[in-house]
């Protein structure tokens, strides 16, 4: 039922893909701990999300393509967090997101027929399954990802096109 629910809702986003709709939907969850680094464009430099400026330019990904680019940042902005973090780490991953932060993931099985890419929130995937995420390969599992609670501020990046995923992580994972 819930794979139905979430299905439903990714579906009806991507009848707003490409207009402003689209973009808010996604913009909204681009939030991530304070320690997470990102890959600047213009120098290759990796820096904490809490360096990032509006005007620079992230490494980016698409992850319908697999394209590898460049994307301007709109805008940064962090808030007083009042839910938990969701923490995968494993040898391969070290991310520290919000659990609405859309993840583009497959299952490494290919459950029933899916094997392509989609953008879940992180919240909402099975902790059963094996996910694997683009261009990395990378996979982690439910006993990966730990909660942290506590976390007083979130810090939040919007791309120009929202379409791209940011490469984010820590400890070069």
């Amino acid at each position: 039922f819930l794979t139905e629910c979430v299905e439903e809702l990714i579906d009806l986003k991507n009848q707003y893909r490409g207009t402003s709709l689209y973009g808010s939907t996604k913009r909204v969850t681009n939030c991530f701990g304070k320690d997470m680094e990102v890959i600047r464009g213009f120098d290759n430099r990796t820096v904490t999300v809490t360096e990032v400026e509006e005007g620079d330019y992230l490494r980016t990904v698409d992850p319908e393509t697999g394209e590898l680019g460049q994307t301007r940042v709109d805008k940064t902005y962090s808030y007083a967090n009042n839910e938990p973090l969701l923490w995968i780490h494993n040898s391969q991953f070290d991310l520290k997101l919000t659990a609405d932060h859309f993840l583009p993931v497959k299952p490494v099985d290919g459950v029933d027929g899916w094997d392509d890419y989609r953008e879940l929130p992180a919240g909402l995937l099975d902790d059963k399954t094996e996910w694997e995420v683009p261009h990395t390969e990378a996979t982690f599992t439910g006993s990966d990802v730990e909660i942290i609670e506590d976390v007083e501020t979130v810090y939040c990046v919007e791309l120009a096109d929202s379409s791209q995923a940011m490469f984010v992580g820590q400890n070069n994972k």
